[in-house]
């Protein structure tokens, strides 16, 4: 998953890595970065990162990032 991370361009590395792999929430984000919640929200794309043909969700449920299937 941080390989794949590490593809993303900076600003959206780095909110993904707070998003997903620290789990601290989209406002939690904007107040660190001093953005808007709108601009955290662009950048984590509705919980979905697309990358290198696959696609990975975060569940809730699970904790965890989850695999959702491939790029068509």
């Amino acid at each position: 998953m941080t390989k794949a991370l590490d593809k993303l361009p900076e600003k959206q590395r780095r909110r993904c890595k707070l998003y997903f792999l620290m789990g601290l929430g989209e406002d939690e984000i904007a107040k660190l970065e001093g953005v808007s919640h709108q601009m955290v929200s662009l950048y984590v794309g509705k919980s979905y990162i697309k990358f290198s043909g696959c696609v990975f969700r975060y569940d809730s449920s699970k904790c965890k990032i989850v695999v959702c299937g491939e790029n068509m």
